[in-house]
Protein backbone atom coordinates (compact mmCIF):
# COMPACT_ATOMS: atom_id res chain seq x y z
CA UNK A 1 0.00 0.00 0.00
CA UNK A 2 2.59 2.38 0.60
CA UNK A 3 4.32 1.60 -2.63
CA UNK A 4 1.40 3.20 -4.73
CA UNK A 5 0.97 5.82 -2.56
CA UNK A 6 4.69 6.40 -3.45
CA UNK A 7 3.80 5.64 -6.84
CA UNK A 8 0.40 7.89 -6.87
CA UNK A 9 2.63 11.02 -5.07
CA UNK A 10 5.44 10.71 -8.25
CA UNK A 11 2.86 11.04 -10.86
CA UNK A 12 1.04 13.85 -9.37
CA UNK A 13 4.64 15.61 -9.19
CA UNK A 14 5.17 14.80 -12.71
CA UNK A 15 1.93 16.28 -13.89
CA UNK A 16 2.27 19.35 -11.80
CA UNK A 17 6.01 19.98 -13.20
CA UNK A 18 4.64 18.98 -17.30
CA UNK A 19 1.66 21.84 -16.11
CA UNK A 20 4.31 23.74 -14.58
CA UNK A 21 6.21 23.54 -18.05
CA UNK A 22 3.22 24.27 -20.09
CA UNK A 23 2.13 27.47 -18.04
CA UNK A 24 5.70 28.63 -18.16
CA UNK A 25 6.00 28.18 -21.85
CA UNK A 26 2.75 29.67 -22.26
CA UNK A 27 3.54 32.46 -20.41
CA UNK A 28 6.88 33.14 -22.28
CA UNK A 29 4.78 33.16 -25.21
CA UNK A 30 2.36 35.83 -24.35
CA UNK A 31 5.36 38.05 -23.21
CA UNK A 32 7.04 37.32 -26.75
CA UNK A 33 3.97 38.02 -28.60
CA UNK A 34 3.42 41.22 -26.93
CA UNK A 35 6.81 42.36 -26.65
CA UNK A 36 6.87 41.05 -30.33
CA UNK A 37 4.02 42.90 -31.02
CA UNK A 38 4.84 46.33 -29.33
CA UNK A 39 8.52 46.68 -31.61
CA UNK A 40 6.24 45.87 -34.61
CA UNK A 41 3.96 48.50 -33.61
CA UNK A 42 6.89 50.85 -33.02
CA UNK A 43 8.79 50.07 -35.95
CA UNK A 44 5.54 50.89 -38.00
CA UNK A 45 5.20 54.19 -36.70
CA UNK A 46 8.61 54.64 -37.08
CA UNK A 47 7.77 54.13 -40.50
CA UNK A 48 4.66 55.78 -40.80
CA UNK A 49 6.50 58.79 -39.50
CA UNK A 50 9.51 58.58 -42.95
CA UNK A 51 6.95 58.24 -45.10
CA UNK A 52 5.25 60.90 -43.70
CA UNK A 53 8.72 63.18 -43.19
CA UNK A 54 9.68 61.47 -46.69
CA UNK A 55 6.29 63.33 -48.76
CA UNK A 56 7.07 66.45 -46.08
CA UNK A 57 10.27 66.57 -47.55
CA UNK A 58 9.22 66.01 -51.37
CA UNK A 59 6.38 69.37 -50.69
CA UNK A 60 9.51 71.47 -49.39
CA UNK A 61 11.15 70.97 -52.76
CA UNK A 62 9.77 73.14 -54.23
CA UNK A 63 11.40 75.98 -51.87
CA UNK A 64 14.39 75.26 -53.05
CA UNK A 65 15.15 78.01 -55.93
CA UNK A 66 19.09 77.20 -56.55
CA UNK A 67 21.18 74.10 -56.79
CA UNK A 68 22.65 72.87 -53.59
CA UNK A 69 24.48 69.61 -52.65
CA UNK A 70 22.39 69.21 -50.08
CA UNK A 71 20.07 70.79 -47.86
CA UNK A 72 18.65 69.84 -44.22
CA UNK A 73 15.46 70.49 -42.93
CA UNK A 74 13.70 69.04 -39.26
CA UNK A 75 10.74 67.86 -40.01
CA UNK A 76 8.51 66.07 -36.88
CA UNK A 77 12.21 66.70 -35.04
CA UNK A 78 13.63 64.25 -37.39
CA UNK A 79 16.35 65.09 -40.32
CA UNK A 80 15.20 65.35 -44.26
CA UNK A 81 18.22 65.99 -46.32
CA UNK A 82 17.49 67.56 -50.04
CA UNK A 83 19.18 67.47 -53.01
CA UNK A 84 19.03 69.15 -56.37
CA UNK A 85 20.77 68.59 -59.57
CA UNK A 86 20.94 69.03 -63.42
CA UNK A 87 19.93 66.17 -65.26
CA UNK A 88 20.22 67.56 -68.81
CA UNK A 89 17.96 69.86 -69.44
CA UNK A 90 15.73 68.83 -66.96
CA UNK A 91 16.56 68.32 -62.45
CA UNK A 92 16.45 65.88 -60.74
CA UNK A 93 15.61 65.77 -56.84
CA UNK A 94 16.61 63.61 -54.36
CA UNK A 95 15.26 63.25 -51.08
CA UNK A 96 16.25 61.38 -47.58
CA UNK A 97 14.65 60.67 -44.42
CA UNK A 98 16.33 59.69 -41.25
CA UNK A 99 14.99 58.42 -38.11
CA UNK A 100 16.73 56.56 -35.20
CA UNK A 101 19.53 54.83 -38.18
CA UNK A 102 16.45 54.01 -40.63
CA UNK A 103 16.94 55.98 -43.96
CA UNK A 104 13.79 56.36 -46.15
CA UNK A 105 14.85 57.45 -49.90
CA UNK A 106 13.21 59.01 -53.16
CA UNK A 107 14.67 60.38 -56.13
CA UNK A 108 12.47 62.26 -58.73
CA UNK A 109 12.49 64.25 -62.12
CA UNK A 110 11.29 67.94 -62.22
CA UNK A 111 10.18 70.48 -64.50
CA UNK A 112 7.89 73.43 -65.30
CA UNK A 113 4.34 73.89 -65.26
CA UNK A 114 2.83 75.37 -68.11
CA UNK A 115 2.97 79.14 -68.43
CA UNK A 116 -0.67 80.89 -69.63
CA UNK A 117 1.66 83.65 -71.89
CA UNK A 118 3.46 81.50 -73.84
CA UNK A 119 2.78 81.71 -77.49
CA UNK A 120 2.25 79.48 -79.84
CA UNK A 121 4.71 80.56 -82.55
CA UNK A 122 7.09 83.09 -82.28
CA UNK A 123 9.00 84.55 -85.46
CA UNK A 124 11.32 87.09 -84.97
CA UNK A 125 10.47 90.06 -87.46
CA UNK A 126 12.43 90.11 -90.35
CA UNK A 127 9.48 92.35 -92.32
CA UNK A 128 8.23 89.49 -94.31
CA UNK A 129 4.85 88.34 -93.51
CA UNK A 130 4.00 84.93 -92.60
CA UNK A 131 2.39 83.22 -95.58
CA UNK A 132 0.20 80.03 -95.09
CA UNK A 133 -0.96 77.44 -97.48
CA UNK A 134 -2.75 74.05 -97.71
CA UNK A 135 -4.30 72.86 -94.32
CA UNK A 136 -2.22 74.45 -92.01
CA UNK A 137 -3.48 75.42 -88.87
CA UNK A 138 -2.61 78.11 -86.45
CA UNK A 139 -4.24 77.84 -82.63
CA UNK A 140 -3.17 80.11 -79.64
CA UNK A 141 -1.71 83.38 -79.54
CA UNK A 142 1.20 84.08 -82.03
CA UNK A 143 3.94 86.45 -82.85
CA UNK A 144 5.43 87.38 -86.68
CA UNK A 145 7.14 90.27 -88.00
CA UNK A 146 4.81 93.17 -88.35
CA UNK A 147 1.90 91.46 -87.18
CA UNK A 148 1.03 90.45 -90.46
CA UNK A 149 -0.14 86.65 -91.57
CA UNK A 150 -1.07 86.33 -94.85
CA UNK A 151 -2.38 83.29 -97.48
CA UNK A 152 0.29 82.38 -99.73
CA UNK A 153 -0.16 80.07 -102.28
CA UNK A 154 2.72 77.03 -103.41
CA UNK A 155 2.49 74.60 -105.93
CA UNK A 156 -1.34 74.50 -106.96
CA UNK A 157 -1.92 74.91 -103.18
CA UNK A 158 -4.47 77.70 -101.86
CA UNK A 159 -4.99 78.02 -97.72
CA UNK A 160 -7.58 76.29 -97.08
CA UNK A 161 -8.98 77.47 -94.16
CA UNK A 162 -11.53 80.19 -92.84
CA UNK A 163 -9.59 81.71 -90.63
CA UNK A 164 -5.96 82.62 -90.64
CA UNK A 165 -5.01 81.89 -86.73
CA UNK A 166 -7.64 80.87 -84.40
CA UNK A 167 -5.89 83.06 -81.94
CA UNK A 168 -4.52 86.67 -81.20
CA UNK A 169 -1.94 88.04 -83.97
CA UNK A 170 1.02 90.07 -82.46
CA UNK A 171 4.21 92.03 -83.56
CA UNK A 172 6.87 89.78 -82.45
CA UNK A 173 10.41 91.76 -82.39
CA UNK A 174 13.64 91.51 -84.27
CA UNK A 175 15.29 88.97 -81.54
CA UNK A 176 13.83 85.87 -79.80
CA UNK A 177 12.82 86.26 -76.05
CA UNK A 178 15.85 85.22 -74.39
CA UNK A 179 17.21 82.05 -73.27
CA UNK A 180 18.34 81.61 -69.60
CA UNK A 181 21.75 82.53 -68.74
CA UNK A 182 22.46 79.22 -67.12
CA UNK A 183 21.58 77.60 -70.42
CA UNK A 184 23.37 80.09 -73.00
CA UNK A 185 26.53 80.75 -71.61
CA UNK A 186 27.58 76.84 -70.77
CA UNK A 187 28.77 74.69 -73.21
CA UNK A 188 27.53 70.93 -73.89
CA UNK A 189 30.45 69.75 -71.62
CA UNK A 190 28.92 71.94 -68.50
CA UNK A 191 25.13 70.99 -69.03
CA UNK A 192 26.39 67.56 -68.77
CA UNK A 193 29.37 67.59 -66.21
CA UNK A 194 28.47 65.95 -62.53
CA UNK A 195 29.86 65.98 -59.70
CA UNK A 196 31.35 63.01 -58.16
CA UNK A 197 31.17 61.28 -61.22
CA UNK A 198 32.19 57.15 -61.38
CA UNK A 199 34.44 56.30 -64.77
CA UNK A 200 33.10 53.24 -66.33
CA UNK A 201 35.81 51.08 -68.31
CA UNK A 202 33.79 49.57 -70.75
CA UNK A 203 29.83 50.22 -71.41
CA UNK A 204 27.37 48.20 -68.97
CA UNK A 205 24.77 45.60 -70.19
CA UNK A 206 21.06 45.46 -69.25
CA UNK A 207 21.65 47.72 -66.39
CA UNK A 208 19.95 50.24 -63.81
CA UNK A 209 21.61 53.26 -61.78
CA UNK A 210 20.63 54.62 -59.12
CA UNK A 211 20.05 59.06 -58.94
CA UNK A 212 21.08 58.64 -54.88
CA UNK A 213 24.56 57.37 -55.92
CA UNK A 214 27.49 59.59 -57.81
CA UNK A 215 26.75 59.32 -61.93
CA UNK A 216 27.59 57.29 -63.81
CA UNK A 217 30.08 57.76 -67.24
CA UNK A 218 31.12 56.05 -70.12
CA UNK A 219 33.24 57.73 -72.74
CA UNK A 220 34.85 56.91 -76.22
CA UNK A 221 36.92 58.33 -78.66
CA UNK A 222 35.37 55.99 -81.03
CA UNK A 223 31.29 55.17 -81.91
CA UNK A 224 29.48 53.64 -79.55
CA UNK A 225 26.73 51.40 -80.41
CA UNK A 226 24.30 50.76 -78.32
CA UNK A 227 21.44 47.92 -78.63
CA UNK A 228 20.34 47.21 -75.39
CA UNK A 229 18.82 47.71 -71.68
CA UNK A 230 20.66 51.23 -69.91
CA UNK A 231 18.28 52.98 -67.37
CA UNK A 232 19.32 55.60 -64.97
CA UNK A 233 21.84 57.71 -63.83
CA UNK A 234 23.82 57.40 -66.50
CA UNK A 235 26.20 59.42 -69.06
CA UNK A 236 26.79 57.66 -72.59
CA UNK A 237 29.29 59.83 -74.37
CA UNK A 238 31.40 59.44 -77.85
CA UNK A 239 33.79 62.10 -79.03
CA UNK A 240 32.96 61.07 -82.50
CA UNK A 241 29.50 59.37 -83.02
CA UNK A 242 26.70 57.57 -81.55
CA UNK A 243 24.27 55.15 -83.09
CA UNK A 244 21.04 53.72 -80.84
CA UNK A 245 19.11 50.41 -82.57
CA UNK A 246 15.75 50.16 -82.35
CA UNK A 247 16.74 47.63 -80.25
CA UNK A 248 18.08 49.76 -77.34
CA UNK A 249 15.97 50.03 -74.75
CA UNK A 250 16.78 53.55 -72.70
CA UNK A 251 15.09 54.84 -70.01
CA UNK A 252 16.78 58.29 -67.93
CA UNK A 253 19.72 58.22 -69.88
CA UNK A 254 22.05 61.09 -70.80
CA UNK A 255 23.73 60.55 -74.36
CA UNK A 256 26.25 63.11 -75.73
CA UNK A 257 28.29 63.16 -79.15
CA UNK A 258 29.25 65.37 -82.21
CA UNK A 259 26.71 63.21 -84.07
CA UNK A 260 23.59 61.00 -82.84
CA UNK A 261 21.78 58.55 -84.73
CA UNK A 262 18.83 56.81 -83.40
CA UNK A 263 17.36 53.85 -86.06
CA UNK A 264 14.24 53.86 -87.26
CA UNK A 265 11.31 52.51 -85.15
CA UNK A 266 13.49 52.88 -81.59
CA UNK A 267 11.24 54.13 -78.47
CA UNK A 268 12.50 55.09 -75.17
CA UNK A 269 12.95 58.08 -72.71
CA UNK A 270 16.30 59.90 -73.37
CA UNK A 271 18.11 63.20 -73.14
CA UNK A 272 19.93 64.20 -76.42
CA UNK A 273 23.81 66.81 -76.59
CA UNK A 274 25.03 66.93 -79.84
CA UNK A 275 27.24 69.90 -81.73
CA UNK A 276 26.82 68.98 -85.19
CA UNK A 277 23.73 66.15 -85.66
CA UNK A 278 21.17 64.49 -84.38
CA UNK A 279 18.79 62.36 -86.61
CA UNK A 280 15.75 60.90 -86.06
CA UNK A 281 15.00 57.79 -88.52
CA UNK A 282 11.37 57.18 -89.55
CA UNK A 283 9.09 56.71 -86.05
CA UNK A 284 11.22 56.92 -84.04
CA UNK A 285 9.58 58.27 -80.73
CA UNK A 286 11.56 60.11 -77.87
CA UNK A 287 8.98 59.49 -74.96
CA UNK A 288 8.06 62.05 -72.22
CA UNK A 289 9.86 63.74 -70.99
CA UNK A 290 13.03 63.07 -73.47
CA UNK A 291 14.64 66.60 -74.36
CA UNK A 292 16.83 67.21 -77.46
CA UNK A 293 19.45 69.57 -77.62
CA UNK A 294 21.85 70.94 -80.07
CA UNK A 295 24.16 73.71 -79.66
CA UNK A 296 26.65 74.76 -82.55
CA UNK A 297 30.37 75.40 -81.36
CA UNK A 298 32.00 76.27 -85.31
CA UNK A 299 33.02 79.45 -84.92
CA UNK A 300 34.12 79.45 -88.63
CA UNK A 301 33.05 82.23 -90.52
CA UNK A 302 32.25 80.69 -93.59
CA UNK A 303 30.66 77.06 -92.60
CA UNK A 304 31.24 74.47 -95.05
CA UNK A 305 29.01 72.03 -92.75
CA UNK A 306 25.28 72.01 -91.49
CA UNK A 307 24.30 71.77 -87.84
CA UNK A 308 20.76 70.54 -87.79
CA UNK A 309 18.69 68.33 -86.17
CA UNK A 310 16.42 66.43 -88.86
CA UNK A 311 12.84 64.41 -87.58
CA UNK A 312 12.20 61.87 -90.23
CA UNK A 313 8.56 61.32 -91.43
CA UNK A 314 6.13 59.87 -88.39
CA UNK A 315 8.77 60.64 -85.44
CA UNK A 316 8.12 62.45 -82.59
CA UNK A 317 9.89 63.91 -79.19
CA UNK A 318 7.90 64.59 -75.95
CA UNK A 319 9.46 66.94 -73.52
CA UNK A 320 11.53 69.84 -75.70
CA UNK A 321 13.87 70.80 -78.37
CA UNK A 322 16.77 73.71 -78.17
CA UNK A 323 18.92 74.69 -80.68
CA UNK A 324 21.60 77.09 -80.18
CA UNK A 325 24.55 78.84 -81.96
CA UNK A 326 27.83 79.81 -80.41
CA UNK A 327 28.69 82.08 -83.32
CA UNK A 328 25.86 82.54 -85.50
CA UNK A 329 26.38 82.39 -89.06
CA UNK A 330 23.18 84.38 -90.79
CA UNK A 331 24.30 82.24 -94.22
CA UNK A 332 24.53 79.27 -93.12
CA UNK A 333 21.52 78.75 -89.54
CA UNK A 334 21.24 76.00 -87.49
CA UNK A 335 18.10 74.20 -88.56
CA UNK A 336 15.64 72.48 -87.26
CA UNK A 337 13.57 69.80 -89.71
CA UNK A 338 10.60 68.38 -88.13
CA UNK A 339 8.69 66.36 -91.97
CA UNK A 340 5.45 65.05 -92.90
CA UNK A 341 3.69 63.77 -89.88
CA UNK A 342 6.28 64.15 -87.28
CA UNK A 343 5.50 65.80 -83.76
CA UNK A 344 6.97 67.56 -81.11
CA UNK A 345 5.05 68.32 -77.70
CA UNK A 346 6.33 70.89 -75.53
CA UNK A 347 8.81 73.55 -75.87
CA UNK A 348 10.72 74.19 -79.03
CA UNK A 349 13.56 77.40 -79.20
CA UNK A 350 15.74 77.61 -82.56
CA UNK A 351 17.66 80.23 -82.91
CA UNK A 352 18.40 79.14 -86.66
CA UNK A 353 15.77 78.38 -89.12
CA UNK A 354 12.71 75.54 -88.98
CA UNK A 355 10.95 73.56 -91.82
CA UNK A 356 7.78 72.05 -90.16
CA UNK A 357 5.82 70.40 -92.42
CA UNK A 358 4.64 68.23 -89.41
CA UNK A 359 3.28 69.50 -85.30
CA UNK A 360 3.93 71.47 -82.52
CA UNK A 361 1.80 71.04 -79.96
CA UNK A 362 3.19 73.69 -77.29
CA UNK A 363 5.42 76.51 -78.44
CA UNK A 364 7.36 77.30 -81.23
CA UNK A 365 10.31 79.77 -80.91
CA UNK A 366 12.40 80.50 -84.21
CA UNK A 367 14.41 82.64 -85.62
CA UNK A 368 13.47 81.70 -89.44
CA UNK A 369 10.86 79.62 -90.89
CA UNK A 370 12.07 78.13 -94.31
CA UNK A 371 10.02 75.25 -96.52
CA UNK A 372 12.28 73.80 -99.13
CA UNK A 373 10.32 71.76 -101.87
CA UNK A 374 11.60 69.98 -104.68
CA UNK A 375 11.57 73.07 -107.26
CA UNK A 376 12.71 76.02 -105.02
CA UNK A 377 12.41 77.44 -101.48
CA UNK A 378 10.09 79.49 -99.45
CA UNK A 379 11.08 81.86 -96.61
CA UNK A 380 8.36 82.30 -93.50
CA UNK A 381 5.75 79.99 -95.05
CA UNK A 382 3.99 76.74 -93.76
CA UNK A 383 2.33 73.95 -95.56
CA UNK A 384 0.07 71.82 -94.47
CA UNK A 385 1.68 72.30 -91.28
CA UNK A 386 0.03 72.66 -87.37
CA UNK A 387 0.80 74.44 -84.41
CA UNK A 388 -1.27 74.09 -81.27
CA UNK A 389 -0.59 76.01 -78.39
CA UNK A 390 -3.65 75.06 -76.37
CA UNK A 391 -3.65 71.72 -76.44
CA UNK A 392 -1.14 70.47 -73.71
CA UNK A 393 -2.20 68.26 -70.89
CA UNK A 394 -2.07 70.45 -67.93
CA UNK A 395 0.11 67.46 -65.92
CA UNK A 396 2.52 68.10 -69.10
CA UNK A 397 5.53 70.14 -67.86
CA UNK A 398 8.69 71.47 -69.24
CA UNK A 399 12.30 72.19 -69.10
CA UNK A 400 12.92 75.32 -67.48
CA UNK A 401 15.00 77.14 -70.56
CA UNK A 402 13.27 81.29 -70.64
CA UNK A 403 14.69 84.25 -68.87
CA UNK A 404 12.93 84.94 -66.26
CA UNK A 405 10.97 82.27 -65.88
CA UNK A 406 9.19 82.45 -63.02
CA UNK A 407 6.91 79.29 -63.38
CA UNK A 408 6.85 76.43 -60.42
CA UNK A 409 8.64 73.26 -60.60
CA UNK A 410 7.15 70.47 -59.78
CA UNK A 411 7.79 66.60 -60.10
CA UNK A 412 7.46 64.79 -63.63
CA UNK A 413 8.09 61.03 -62.56
CA UNK A 414 9.88 59.14 -59.48
CA UNK A 415 13.43 57.48 -60.65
Amino acid sequence: MSLKKTRLKAGAMSYAIILSIVVGALCMSLIWITTSYRNTRFSLKNKEKLVVNLLTGVKATRTLKSFTEEKLFLINNDSVHIRKENWGLFNYFVVKARKKGRTLKRSFLSGHEIRNAMPALYLSNNDKALKLTGSTKLTGSVFVPNGRVERGYIQGKNYEREKLVYGIVNESEKSLPPVSEDIITKSIDQLVSFQNEVFLDQLPFDSIFEFDQPTNRYTQNIPITIDHSLNGNLVVESKDSIFVSREAKLENVILKAPIIRFEQGFKGNVQVFAEQKIILEKDVQLEYPSSICLIDTDKNFHRSGKAIVEMEEGSSVLGGVLVLSKSPDFRNLVKLKIENESTVVGLVYNQGETMLKGKVIGSLFTKNLFLKMKSSSYENHLLDAEIDGISLPDYFLLPSWMENDESIEKRIKWL
